[in-house]
């Protein structure tokens, strides 16, 4: 019966400090640099996942943990240790009071390594403070993106520097905008369904040219 593997490249030189995440996590994977010969990766970042035939719960466990290991990895590369966090199409979908599926489990591993994390949003008190509430999360709402206004309150209550933290966000002219006009680095997440109010759709279509080649070719639909 023959085998099957993943290969998952990371930002550069983060391949061996999330296998040692992972192996701190109790989960232990194939060495990095493993598709190169002698296992040597001149960049540090290519990941070969081979699952040996687990229970599908473990495998899903397991990748669960990858994940947040991956992006410990990246954030430390990044010199992050605080994230500015959107809400609408970020954590969840438009005006949905419940997190996403996993959401819940990924802030809980943010705040075990250590990574501070706060919701900044555009939205009014009443639709931002309960979500909060249920993630336990501070939080700036009517922050004005992309104007600076609600990074920098974020900040301030975070006790961080703008060299410390990272945004993410769904939306090109507000968060990644609003990012980079504040001098932080934005982590662009693609949106988790489409608005279907004229105005968002407008929007969207505006985003397309700035989004990477692979993206703009999964939704020509909204051209």
């Amino acid at each position: 019966m023959g085998g099957y593997f993943i290969s998952v490249d990371t930002m550069h030189g983060c391949a061996k400090r999330t296998l040692e995440l992972c192996r701190e996590a109790g989960i232990t994977m194939t060495g990095a640099g493993a598709t190169f010969p002698y296992g040597k990766d001149p960049n540090d970042s290519n990941i070969r996942i081979a699952p040996s035939l687990p229970p599908v719960a473990e495998l899903e466990q397991a990748i669960a943990v990858f994940c947040i290991c991956l992006r410990l990895a990246a954030l430390e590369k990044l010199g992050v240790c605080g994230l500015l966090l959107d809400i609408d199409n970020t954590l969840t979908t438009h005006d949905n009071p419940v997190p996403a599926a996993g959401v819940e489990a990924w802030v809980a591993g943010m705040q075990a390594a250590g990574i501070s994390l706060c919701l900044v949003s555009n939205n009014h008190p009443p639709r931002v403070e309960p979500f909060a509430k249920r993630l336990g999360l501070d939080f700036v709402c009517e922050g004005k993106k992309p104007l600076t206004k609600g990074y920098r309150e974020a900040v301030q209550k975070m006790g961080l520097s703008r060299k410390e933290v990272a945004a993410v966000g769904d939306q090109i002219f507000t968060d990644v905008l609003g990012a980079n006009l504040f001098g932080v680095p934005c982590i662009f997440v693609f949106p988790m369904e489409m608005e279907k109010t004229r105005f968002f759709r407008f929007k969207r279509r505006m985003e397309i040219p700035f989004l990477p080649k692979k993206i703009y070719e999964e939704n020509k639909e909204l051209n």
